[in-house]
Formats: structure tokens, C-alpha cells, sequence
């Protein structure tokens, strides 16, 4: 198969987990709830119904914050908290549904049974976390090499004004290096999702052969993925900059606005693996 047919078998492969998207968007959106909440009604609580809630419409203030008391202090802690768990959950969430994701891809029929699907997941997730961890430490690694050990030598030899270029240079650069990783990721996912045998060792071995056998052709089908998955990010952000919604309906219409953008993004990263579950198919 060409490329162009490996991109395509992914996007229809991808549009038949539409069911287990909207689970795993209804499933995060309550974690976020979880944290999201709370914080809102503590804000309620502290502030009250006093003139404080008119005068933090002008802005910032400073002495409305400091006359709060210890509140302040205690929901900063408990939203911090509330962040670090909610960013824990969701990697863990991501790992657990990525092996039921890679069962419905590689069935041939479009239905696949809940059975199935939270069945790959669970016997998938410690694979796929030591793979994640694995591949998240060498991600990280070579960022600092590529971008911020750069960076920390031009500061410390008082080369601040090369900074930007520098930044748009290796960051460039570390983009075109990303792909392998996430190449190696997949396609370690993509065997151990056909592989009866549990070894996420093994996997991120045969993740790392099916990469560089067919670098080229799988580097360009990763490049495009992540390229589409960027532009789509930075089109986000500008819309989401962009909004300021003034009353009711349109703070609805804004969060219904969001939570569909989250639903096309898990759908490019289903897509994504697609894709390699194509190519890891024509090669096996």
C-alpha cells in the first residue's frame, strides 16, 4: 500500500471508534468536573454576595485577594493539587483507552463489542504505560538536548538576544525529530495489540524495528498526522483567544464550541494510529 492509502485506511478506521471517543470525552469531562467545580464553589463561598465580586469585574485587585483571608491560600493549594491529579488521570486515561483504541482499529468489522474494547484496555495498560514512560523520558531528554541545553549556554554567556532564533531553530528541528518517537510508540502499541504476549520490552523493540525498516515512508505518514494535529492546536487556541462571551448562552455556546474542537483532536490522535495500525498490518 502507498502512503496516501495507509493515511486513508486510517481515517476510516479511525471514523469507526466514533462510540469510544465520545465514552473516553464523557469520561474525561467528568474528571475535569471533579476539579473544576469545587474550585468554583469555593470562589462562591468566599466571596459571597459582597461588593467584592463587583470590584474583581474591573480587573485584578490586590487588597480584595489579601482581605480574603486564608481562602486564598487554601483553594490555590487545592486547585494546584486539583491540576496535578487531573493531569495524572488524564495520562493514565490515555494509556488505559489507547488499548482498547488499537483493538476497535484493527478488527475488520465496525462494531466491536464493550467487552472487547475495555478488555484490550485493561490487559494492554501496563504495557502501554511502561511504554508511554519510557518513550515520555527519551521525548524529554531530547528536548533538552536539542532546545533548553542550547538555550542554558547562551544565557550563561550573556547571549540573550540570540534567544528567539535559537528557540525557532531547535524547535524546528526537535519537530522534525518528534515523529520517530511517536512512530516507535505506536508501532510498539500496534504489536502488543496483536501480540497475546504482554511485554512492553519486547514492544518497544519491535517499535524501533518497524521504525527505521520503513523510516521514510512511515516518517512522512507521522510527519502529516502531527502537522494536521499542530495546526489544528494553534487554530484552537486563536478561536479560544478570540471568544469573549458576555452572557449565558454564549458561555454554553463557548463550552460546546470547546468540547467538540476535543472531540475532532481525539479523533486526530485515533486517526494517527490508524494510520500505523495500516502500515504495521502491510508488514507483519
Amino acid at each position: 500500500m502507498t502512503i496516501i492509502n495507509h493515511i486513508l485506511s486510517g481515517a476510516g478506521r479511525s471514523a469507526r471508534t466514533w462510540k469510544w471517543i465520545i465514552i473516553s470525552w464523557f469520561i474525561t469531562l467528568l474528571a475535569i468536573a471533579l476539579v473544576v467545580y469545587p474550585f468554583r464553589s469555593g470562589i462562591a463561598k468566599m466571596l459571597g454576595s459582597s461588593m467584592i465580586t463587583e470590584r474583581l469585574l474591573n480587573g485584578f485587585n490586590v487588597e480584595v485577594m489579601a482581605n480574603s483571608g486564608t481562602g486564598v491560600s487554601l483553594l490555590a493549594s487545592f486547585l494546584t493539587s486539583g491540576i496535578i491529579i487531573l493531569i495524572l488521570a488524564g495520562f493514565l486515561m490515555n494509556v488505559f483507552f489507547s488499548g482498547g483504541f488499537f483493538e476497535v482499529l484493527r478488527r475488520k468489522t465496525a462494531e466491536a463489542p464493550s467487552r472487547s474494547f475495555f478488555g484490550a484496555s485493561a490487559s494492554s495498560f501496563w504495557s502501554y504505560l511502561v511504554i508511554s514512560i519510557l518513550v515520555r523520558l527519551m521525548i524529554n531528554l531530547i528536548s533538552f538536548l536539542i532546545i533548553g541545553l542550547p538555550l542554558i549556554i547562551l544565557t550563561s554567556n550573556g547571549s540573550g538576544e540570540n534567544v528567539v532564533r535559537i528557540i525557532m531553530i531547535t524547535g524546528g528541528i526537535f519537530f522534525l525529530i518528534l515523529p520517530v518517537f511517536l512512530l516507535i510508540t505506536d508501532y510498539a502499541r500496534a504489536w502488543q495489540a496483536a501480540s497475546p504476549r504482554k511485554d512492553a520490552i519486547s514492544a518497544l523493540g519491535k517499535g524501533f524495528r518497524y521504525t527505521f525498516r520503513y523510516f521514510f515512508s512511515s516518517w512522512f505518514m507521522m510527519f502529516f498526522i502531527v502537522a494536521i494535529q499542530t495546526l489544528f492546536t494553534v487554530f484552537v487556541l486563536m478561536v479560544i483567544a478570540r471568544m469573549r462571551p458576555d452572557t449565558g448562552i454564549g458561555v454554553i455556546l463557548v463550552f460546546m464550541l470547546s468540547q467538540v474542537m476535543f472531540m475532532i483532536k481525539m479523533y486526530l490522535r485515533t486517526w494517527r494510529y490508524g494510520i500505523i495500525t495500516s502500515k504495521f498490518e502491510a508488514h507483519s
